[in-house]
């Protein structure tokens, strides 16, 4: 179903278990001011051809990327997004070495029909934030600031040993407690009731 709006936007900061890589995730916490949140997402393809035709084809997910729009990201996310310092006088300091974190990114987005799904983003690492300046002239414009994301599957493995990149809650299929509490913490996924 087409959205019709973007709210909520929350980050869980990753701590990945020293022998396995597997991710912990922290408790979320939101970051107001979220305007949009873009994908692009990368799938390889490979066909197997036999007796003149595609004989079977394999898709799979390589990586991708988010750009999230914020009419403001404030010193102290833009600091634990991107691995910037803030110095002795409060000052966000970037350098050419800043090594930004691993976190979960969670966002809902508003339908047609006034009901929201909901997103979890399992595995991201955010660059600098992009922001453009401009001189005030007749009339007001505002110039907004935009952070990009590296999308990866998680390195732990599902229930079915499967490595996760996103979680998707249809707010017509998916359980309504989860749905309730779905900022409370990282979504994970469960085995299906058969």
């Amino acid at each position: 179903m087409s959205t019709i709006g973007l709210d909520k936007l929350y980050f869980a900061d990753i701590t990945e278990a020293s022998e396995t890589g597997y991710e912990t995730y922290g408790t979320p916490y939101a970051a107001p001011g979220v305007q949009s949140a873009d994908f692009n997402i990368n799938i390889v393809t490979a066909k197997n051809f036999a007796d003149d035709g595609t004989w079977e084809e394999v898709r799979e997910f390589v990586d991708g990327t988010i750009t999230i729009g914020a009419a403001d990201l404030g010193s102290s996310l833009a600091q634990k997004l991107t691995g910037a310092t803030l110095d002795g006088k409060g000052i966000l300091i970037s350098s050419g070495d800043d090594a930004p974190p691993l976190v979960a990114v969670g966002f809902r987005s508003l339908r047609a029909d006034h009901t929201y799904e909901y997103v979890w983003l399992y595995r991201v690492r955010f660059t600098v934030p992009q922001k453009n300046y401009a001189t005030k002239g007749e009339s007001i414009n505002f110039s907004n600031l935009s952070i990009e994301g590296s999308i990866n599957r998680r390195k732990k493995p599902a229930y079915n040993n499967k490595h996760p990149w996103r979680a998707f809650a249809d707010p017509n299929t998916g359980d309504a407690t989860t749905i309730s509490g779905w900022f409370s913490t990282v979504y994970e996924p469960t085995q299906p009731v058969t």
